[in-house]
């Protein structure tokens, strides 16, 4: 998703701009978080549980907030609906794993 989501970063916009910086700095974030959680689902270092927790957490409350910041035009950005339902998604998973 994170992949996606950075690949997609230049096409709303035109040249760089600090729009494009924040676009493209999320899809990393989503990669991130990505990776931390397959190590966590094959490891057990300490605090990585943690971690993942806190890293899936914190992209979820930013994609509610921009969920709620663009509610009126929620119909234009469909993958916001998708973001929060997957993140909850692997919040739940990390949150229900030991």
């Amino acid at each position: 998703m994170g992949i996606i989501h950075s690949a997609f970063a230049f096409i709303p916009f035109r040249g760089l701009s600090m729009g494009v910086l924040w676009f493209f700095a999320a899809g990393i974030a989503i990669i991130e978080a990505g990776g931390l959680n397959i190590l966590r689902s094959r490891g057990r270092a300490a605090g990585l549980r943690t971690l993942c927790i806190v890293a899936n957490g914190s992209l979820l409350f930013v994609a509610v907030v921009a969920g709620i910041s663009v509610w009126h035009v929620l119909r234009a950005n469909p993958q916001i609906p998708v973001l929060v339902t997957a993140l909850s998604g692997e919040l739940a998973l990390t949150l229900h794993s030991k």
